[in-house]
């Protein structure tokens, strides 16, 4: 579960809503693609595990195989890398404060919430762990409840009476309103 946690990003959830007004539908098409590769890469990457298990991960795989330079270097980009997803997941976050809240400045929120993670990281291992677990559920669920909600929208029709703003389905340009490579550049 954390595993599926972690994967869950709040760009998820900030990120989409922008890329879908874009790319519209065939979003999904670019989804798949990138879930294909991915799922190959952690293939190979299990293959790799299999036939020549080691500790230190990919990095190490990245030693015996291209050299120690290259580990070094894809090892301490990933440090970073996860530094700025970091910092981006606390901003998102400040982000959704002042959507519902406009009158808290935004340092508030990004503030309890480096206090929270700093918190939960000097608990012990298992707190730790228990906590995780259940912030990976809750992402789970809300993921499921969108997914119902949006099942809701599509079987039902417009069950608020909003003002039509979508296009037919059965229109040329539904499935990428702004053309068949928008979803590849959003």
């Amino acid at each position: 579960m954390i595993g599926i946690g972690g994967a869950i990003g709040v760009g998820l959830f900030l990120g989409i809503g922008g890329r879908l007004a874009a790319a519209g539908p065939a979003l999904v098409v670019s989804y798949l693609v990138v879930s294909a590769v991915v799922y190959l890469l952690m293939r190979a990457l299990g293959e790799l595990v299999i036939h020549r298990p080691t500790t230190g991960a990919w990095v190490s795989y990245a030693r015996e195989f291209v050299g120690d330079r290259f580990a070094f270097m894809t090892g301490w980009i990933y440090v970073a890398l996860s530094a700025v997803a970091g910092v981006g997941e606390i901003a998102a976050l400040a982000v959704y404060v002042q959507f519902w809240w406009p009158e808290i400045p935004g340092w508030i929120p990004s503030l309890v919430a480096a206090m929270t993670i700093v918190g939960c990281n000097l608990l012990s291992v298992k707190l730790y762990g228990f906590i995780e677990t259940w912030a990976a559920m809750v992402k789970v669920l809300a993921i499921l409840l969108f997914l119902a909600a949006g099942l809701i929208l599509v079987v039902a029709g417009d069950i608020f009476h909003a003002p039509p703003r979508r296009r037919s389905p059965t229109c040329g340009a539904a499935a990428s309103p702004h053309g068949e490579c928008s979803c590849w550049w959003s």
